[in-house]
């Protein structure tokens, strides 16, 4: 994203986390969606020309391609995926690198980095600049939460994955007594077999 020089902040506030919305001084016009981002201090890094650094920035509201729009984009992903890809933000301590979930949870760059995308958006996620130029993934302490309350498909997971060991279990139980009926019924019929010859 390339801002001109002569776009200045508006609306700042020195108490609490806030959001710089840039506005171009010549046209007047203002671009809340597309160039508002969300600072996490009040001590911010300006280039030469008088423009903040971006540190971090909100994936809901820089791009438009991944906010959820009111639909949980997780629901999208292969379980196998969502699953491997939350396993590892949590090993990594909810700072994460594409990489990173990549190389931990077994999956492709590409899974990796739509999964992260997903869940962001579900759960409040947003991207960081690290000080070496990775840009991080960094997701609230509680995303899980935040995630199975929108999510109705991750709610009853827990309880199909016990109706289908369930069914898993009564299977193996039905057919170790059917063979082990069938064994009793062959034996049965050769001693019945052979006392009505003896």
């Amino acid at each position: 994203l390339i801002l001109s020089p002569r776009l200045t902040q508006v609306g700042l506030s020195s108490k609490k986390p806030f959001l710089i919305r840039l506005r171009s001084p010549v046209d007047r016009y203002s671009f809340p969606r597309m160039l508002t981002e969300r600072c996490l201090s009040t001590r911010r890094k300006f280039n030469r020309h008088g423009i903040a650094v971006v540190k971090a920035a909100s994936l809901d509201k820089v791009s438009g391609a991944i906010k959820p729009g009111g639909l949980v984009e997780s629901d999208k992903l292969p379980t196998d995926v969502r699953k491997r890809a939350m396993d590892a933000v949590d090993e990594c301590g909810r700072r994460v690198t594409v990489g990173d979930v990549a190389s931990r949870g077994g999956l492709k760059v590409t899974e990796a980095q739509t999964a992260l995308q997903a869940i962001a958006a579900d759960t409040d996620g947003f991207l960081e600049v690290s000080d070496e130029g990775d840009v991080l993934y960094v997701f609230p302490r509680d995303y899980r939460t935040k995630l199975a309350a929108k999510s109705l498909r991750i709610q009853i997971e827990p309880f199909l994955e016990k109706a289908k060991g369930a069914v898993d279990y009564l299977a193996r139980v039905s057919f170790g007594t059917a063979l082990i009926a069938s064994i009793v019924i062959v034996y049965t019929s050769i001693i019945a077999l052979l006392s009505s010859k003896s």
